[in-house]
């Protein structure tokens, strides 16, 4: 193996020449988060002895595998790695790209074949890192109010921990190439929402200087009682009452693991269910702030931002369960608590113009992810900090625009086969692989210059709360002036209650 050696603040790394770029797999930048640590914030990780080989991926974190995948990787709580891909070592200071995974919190990692960096690294002349973050139960479970202060942050464990992955990229990426001073991070759906989250978040202040959010923005977000709810329900899967609340720091690994994927299973529907029920705390200390508020106020990371959605996110999750293709009052309050009543009379106007399936699919798409993104957009423009918006509208698909389509055409990888492409009737052909180009190109341009404009896209100006000028991105892309909007009353925008 060719000498790719780094040495970092806690011990020289081993990497590898895969293809244009050097890699470097499963980092730690965190302590294992097990045993009494279990449900705690992270904590910097142990320095190793001599050369620590950095060619394979760490596992992920807690969570139930898809079975092609179960023969390939593992999950395990001691699960905080990170990935590097850099054109080279020592060449001057490079953009970074952090990637936050998506997954409802629930599943994913920073080490799916979809993630890969070499992309964005050799395209774009940067540095890539992907992570893992703690999931579920042990990324998100709060439980300050049942078990004291030292649990007060239990409920943004994994926000916690993308922190520590922040500053670990602060504090070494310089020596794999990078600038720590320049440094985009950039998620999807859960991944967004957790980059809305961070934008908030006082620990993370600092450790970037934009964002970019694809279908999410922060909206998953709830307050402490709604969480405490949400616990006593977990427990109660378990058969534990909330005196019993202590019991969840004994389980071993495969026992919370097994609780978790049950609750899910008994609590999912259509894979957005549980979306709604694991996610960041306002918990006064950690996150001081609804992500919203906080920008609204001026209390948040001043940074540019790009961010938008895909025009039938909703389509997907319709097309997985059957419970979702209709409208269902039990299933509003599920997934949008105190904005169910609101959500439900969203679909009676949209029957108005539009046939039940597809009224409810612009409903489930706007209180699901766009509601949450313009919000988060108008206040950014509001603030007077730079902001573009754009949606995703290619729809060749046997369910159109739907969530998650837009990745591939933002990491350039359509020669990649998609999981959805028999079921969801698509191929990708020149066209597409034109937009991929454009997309992938107008990416690479804001992580590297904090603006998205570049010559094969029409002038992307950015948003404004009169003009709402938003790119819509398709085979011929165009800007238009969305129309105006006014909130429901009795809306709540900026999170969850239940």
């Amino acid at each position: 193996m060719e000498n790719i050696i780094v040495d970092t603040s806690y011990g020289k790394l081993q990497g590898a020449q895969e293809g244009p770029v050097l890699t470097f797999k499963g980092v730690p930048f965190a302590r294992p988060p097990i045993g009494a640590l279990r449900f705690c914030a992270p904590e910097l990780p142990e320095p190793w002895p001599g050369v620590r080989d950095a060619t394979t991926y760490g596992p992920r974190a807690l969570q139930a595998l898809d079975p092609q995948l179960a023969a390939e990787a593992t999950v395990d709580e001691d699960c905080l790695y990170l990935n590097v891909w850099t054109p080279g070592l020592g060449q001057g200071r490079r953009p970074v790209l952090v990637w936050i995974h998506g997954g409802a919190l629930v599943s994913g990692s920073g080490s799916e074949p979809q993630y890969d960096g070499t992309k964005f690294a050799f395209d774009g002349d940067m540095i890539v890192v992907t992570l893992n973050y703690r999931l579920g139960a042990a990324g998100f479970l709060y439980l300050g109010d049942l078990l004291g202060e030292k649990y007060a942050s239990s409920g943004n464990s994994g926000l916690l921990d993308i922190v520590a992955a922040l500053k670990w990229v602060h504090d070494n990426i310089a020596r794999f190439g990078g600038d720590p001073g320049r440094v985009t991070i950039m998620g999807e759906s859960a991944g967004a929402m957790c980059v809305g989250a961070l934008l908030a978040l006082p620990a993370a202040q600092g450790f970037f200087q934009q964002a970019i959010l694809e279908s999410g923005a922060g909206q998953t977000t709830r307050d402490t009682a709604s969480a405490t709810s949400f616990t006593r329900r977990f427990l109660a899967g378990l058969g534990l009452s909330a005196h019993d609340a202590k019991k969840l720091l004994t389980l071993s690994t495969d026992e919370l693991l097994a609780a978790q994927i049950r609750f899910i299973q008994s609590e999912s529907i259509g894979g957005v269910r549980h979306l709604r029920y694991f996610g960041p705390v306002v918990d006064g200390t950690t996150l001081p702030h609804y992500p919203l508020d906080a920008v609204a106020q001026g209390k948040g990371a001043r940074v540019p931002l790009l961010l938008g959605t895909n025009r039938d996110e909703a389509r997907l999750y319709m097309a997985l369960d059957p419970q979702l293709t209709h409208p269902d009052r039990q299933i509003l309050h599920t997934l949008f608590g105190s904005n169910s009543a609101t959500a439900a009379d969203a679909y009676a106007t949209a029957r108005q113009k539009h046939p039940p399936e597809e009224a409810w699919a612009i409903v489930l798409t706007d209180y699901l992810y766009r509601l949450g993104v313009i919000h988060l957009a108008r206040e950014q423009a509001y603030q007077h900090l730079p902001v573009w918006l754009y949606r995703f509208d290619w729809d060749k698909t046997s369910h159109g625009a739907f969530h998650s389509l837009e990745l591939p055409f933002v990491w350039n990888t359509l020669n990649r086969p998609h999981p959805l492409q028999i079921p969801f009737r698509f191929t990708f052909g020149a066209e597409e692989y034109a937009l991929a180009e454009q997309m992938h190109a107008a990416w690479i341009a804001f992580i590297r210059n904090g603006n998205p404009n570049v010559t094969t896209l029409p002038p992307w100006p950015t948003y404004a709360n009169d003009e709402r000028e938003t790119m819509l991105f398709n085979t011929v892309s165009r800007v238009v002036s969305l129309p105006p909007e006014q909130d429901p009353a009795n809306y709540q925008r900026h999170g969850l209650t239940f």
